[in-house]
């Protein structure tokens, strides 16, 4: 029984991912296409004035900034750093990135809401 459940939510979640990318690539087509390509020569020029979606505000969580820093520092390659601490308010996120004796190297400020990078001196 263990076995026919794990191949039901395996299959399953692949299926989720295969849709997921389909989903992702007919997104990345129509960006490059433009949407006036993807639409019929009759919308108004009020229609592609505001352009065709709006982004989603975030609310990034301490969690999130982690990983993402965590990942940027890997793709750096540099084992002396490190991301340090976090702390949060409100609307941003205060991050350090550290060497490996915690000293201060850069310190971010992330907007918790679209995700922009301001770095502090």
């Amino acid at each position: 029984m263990k076995t026919r459940t794990f191949l039901l939510v395996s299959a399953m979640a692949g299926a989720l991912a295969i849709g997921a990318v389909d989903a992702a690539t007919a997104q990345s087509m129509q960006d490059r296409m433009g949407t006036g390509m993807m639409q019929s020569g009759s919308r108004s020029s009020m229609d592609a004035l505001f352009g065709s979606r709006v982004t989603p505000v975030m609310n990034l969580s301490l969690e999130d900034v982690r990983g993402y820093l965590g990942l940027q520092l890997q793709r750096l390659n540099n084992k002396r750093l490190k991301v340090g601490d976090l702390k949060s308010d409100d609307g941003t996120i205060t991050a350090d990135i550290v060497t490996v004796d915690n000293s201060l190297v850069q310190r971010l400020k992330i907007d918790r809401h679209t995700g922009a990078i301001q770095y502090e001196n």
